[in-house]
C-alpha cells in the first residue's frame, strides 16, 4: 500500500497499525499491566490480524521465527516489559519493585 501524501487529510493516511501485517500481543507480568484482550481488540478494530500470547519471551521467540530477512521485527510497549524479556533471555531472576 503506498501511503498518502502528507498534506492528505488525516482520516485518509493510515494508522501505524493499519500497515502492520499482523500483531502478536501479550501482558506485561506486572498487576498493573494492560489486558492482552483489550489491546487485541484495538488493534483489530484497525482491520490487523492478531494473536495473544501470554509470554512475553515466546512472542519474541515466534515473531522471529516467522520473520523473512527483509521483515522487521518491532517490539513496542513500556521498558519494564523490555527489561522483563532481556532478563529472561539472559536467564536471571525477575524482581518487581
Amino acid at each position: 500500500m503506498r501511503p498518502p501524501p502528507a498534506s492528505a487529510p488525516h482520516w485518509r493516511r493510515p494508522t501505524p497499525c493499519q500497515r502492520l501485517p499482523r500483531a502478536i500481543v501479550t501482558r506485561y507480568h506486572n498487576p498493573r499491566a494492560y489486558d492482552p484482550h483489550i489491546l487485541a481488540e484495538e488493534v483489530q478494530h484497525h482491520g490487523v490480524a492478531v494473536q495473544i500470547e501470554p509470554d512475553p519471551v515466546v512472542v519474541l521467540t515466534q515473531a522471529r521465527s516467522k520473520a523473512q530477512a527483509t521483515d522487521a521485527v518491532c517490539v513496542t510497549g513500556s521498558l519494564p516489559l523490555l527489561g522483563e524479556i532481556k532478563t529472561r533471555l539472559q536467564g536471571l531472576a525477575l524482581e518487581f519493585l
